[in-house]
């Protein structure tokens, strides 16, 4: 994947290293998901590659690298961040036989759920082992037992789970891990680059015993060795930790970065454009970002306010479509209850710009120009009404109050103000 949109960080990172002025410790400060452990492999790439223009990609150490197998670089990142596996690490198999593999890890629950294409990607959701288990490695074979050792499915698994390179850990990164993978073998001289890498993706995630742990190494830090820490909390660090690290800011990605990077992968050029619109920034948001559920929701909220023309707003489908339906989980109706108020706030932004007399090219939502034009029918003041009362619904969703009957009482209110004109 290219590293759009850090070219200042890269360039940095490459004086030090001509300049071999690289500190013994780097700390990586950004939202999630806009390519800050990318841009660490990448570094990596750049201490390893073999060729007079690194990383070039090509030589056998960039690929051992890629295949997250390279003996010099560690790779620590919390489970919940989705792994992105890219089809065309494995040259020999087609992207169905991919998605064949992908589905039997998850029928031996290795996986969540499906996996989401994006293009040439797929973007997991991993259910473990971690590396906080001492048979994590047992685990993962002896729920594969039945695949023939090379089959594709224990290639995968094996690069998601059984590599020094993709370290997973649930939740807490912890000082046994720390001490295991890290402390343990810092001494030990690095077999192919300068120095041997490690990083610590969601490093704020670090319990006390292993901050304090990693403090003693960043204190006497060993020649032949980088630690790079990842966060996306960087106040959740410790002073005595972060004033021994060199700081690189990242920001997140423009949208048409972001939207040139998923068409790269494959993605149709009206997908792109929505993913990145509401990713914030974000390679991996945008790469997660449910694209169909997010049309199908977008025409639920239309439909219920009446802007489809198929009949009037009604307080019942309304509320109805505000809740998105009855969940069981009451944290997650109140997280899809907030979505699809912010969701409504863009439609009602899109149908105050028409109002206002601006060109369809502001609006977020111009697969659905029609409808929102006729939303904007009910009028400025209807409009800006129902503005207040969604960011005010938004707020409340903070209280203790139940979320279904939040959303029916804001539904009533929102027809009543598209009643008044």
């Amino acid at each position: 994947m290219k590293l759009i949109g850090h070219e200042p960080q890269l360039r940095q990172l490459r004086q030090a290293m001509a300049l071999n002025r690289l500190p013994h410790a780097y700390l990586f400060v950004g939202p999630d998901g806009i390519g800050k452990t990318t841009v660490a492999r990448w570094l990596a790439g750049l201490l390893s590659c073999e060729n007079d223009d690194p990383p070039c990609g090509d030589c056998p150490r960039c690929k051992r690298l890629q295949g997250g197998s390279h003996p010099d670089l560690t790779v620590f990142q919390e489970m919940s961040h989705p792994a992105v596996i890219d089809t065309r690490t494995w040259p020999g198999a087609n992207a169905r036989q991919i998605d064949e593999a992908l589905e039997q890890l998850l029928a031996a629950d290795l996986l969540k759920r499906p996996a989401k294409v994006a293009g040439h990607l797929r973007i997991c959701q991993l259910a473990g082992p971690d590396v906080e288990t001492s048979d994590h490695e047992r685990r993962v074979l002896g729920a594969l037992r039945n695949h023939d050792p090379g089959s594709l499915s224990l290639q995968i698994a094996r690069s998601l789970f059984l590599t020094g390179a993709n370290l997973r850990y649930h939740r807490t990164l912890k000082i046994g891990v720390l001490r295991r993978y890290i402390l343990q073998q810092i001494q030990l001289r690095p077999m192919e680059m300068a120095r041997r890498i490690y990083v610590l993706d969601d490093a704020h995630t670090m319990t006390v015993e292993a901050q304090n742990a990693l403090l003693k190494t960043l204190e006497e830090p060993p020649p032949a060795v980088l630690l790079l820490l990842v966060t996306s909390q960087p106040n959740k660090l410790p002073p005595t930790i972060a004033s021994r690290c060199q700081s690189l800011v990242f920001r997140g990605l423009p949208s048409e970065a972001l939207e040139a990077l998923l068409t790269e992968q494959g993605v149709s050029h009206s997908d792109a454009k929505l993913a990145a619109l509401h990713s914030e920034g974000s390679m991996l948001g945008a790469l997660s970002f449910d694209v169909d559920g997010y049309r199908a929701t977008v025409d639920d909220l239309l439909n219920a306010m009446g802007a489809s023309g198929q009949g009037q707003p009604h307080p019942c489908h309304l509320g109805h479509a505000l809740s998105g339906g009855d969940l069981k989980d009451r944290e997650e109706g109140r997280k899809q209850a907030l979505s699809r108020l912010k969701i409504l706030t863009e439609i009602l932004r899109d149908s105050l710009l028409l109002q206002a007399g601006l060109s369809s090219s502001h609006l977020r939502h111009t697969e659905r120009e029609t409808w929102i034009k006729n939303l904007a029918h009910f009028g400025q003041d209807a409009l800006e009404e129902c503005f207040s009362m969604v960011v005010d619904g938004v707020k409340r969703l903070g209280t203790n109050a139940d979320t279904g009957l939040q959303m029916k009482a804001l539904g009533s209110r929102l027809c009543r103000a598209l009643q008044l004109l």
